[in-house]
């Protein structure tokens, strides 16, 4: 049995709380989720598995992926998915002159994301740290 891409998707969504994704139809979101997936898999250097050994018409891994490696995945889109938001915000950041940037709450929303995105790149990094010292091959974790 092969892990598709929508069960990859299923586990994603309830980690981020961007509400407009959820309200999307099922086909217009799995576009936004893909190049998020295909980026956690490019990430995820580590896996005992070919990340990259799917069938994208039948929307699927050609394996079975361990819960314990789509929860890293899942991770990885996570960081795919806040790495835009600051980049966004530098972007206005460079809009506005300095003295309007802190004065208005596009400086304390991008401090947060900022905080977050690292936060998150360092607990996906980490858990393909973990991964590659403790997969044992046989866990269904």
């Amino acid at each position: 049995m092969a892990t598709t891409y929508g069960d990859i998707y299923e586990m994603f969504v309830p980690m981020i709380t961007d509400y407009d994704l959820r309200q999307l139809a099922p086909d217009d979101r799995d576009i936004l989720l893909y190049p998020l997936m295909v980026s956690a898999c490019s990430q995820f250097v580590t896996c005992k598995k070919n990340l990259f050994d799917k069938d994208n018409e039948l929307e699927q891994f050609n394996f079975n992926l361990t819960p314990k490696e789509v929860d890293i995945i899942c991770h990885g889109m996570r960081v795919a998915w806040l790495s835009p938001k600051v980049l966004q915000g530098e972007l206005f950041k460079s809009f506005l002159n300095t003295k309007d940037f802190y004065l208005s709450s596009p400086h304390l929303q991008l401090g947060q994301n900022r905080e977050t995105e690292k936060e998150a790149r360092k607990v996906f990094k980490q858990m393909v740290i973990d991964y590659s010292y403790f997969w044992d091959g046989d866990s269904v974790d």
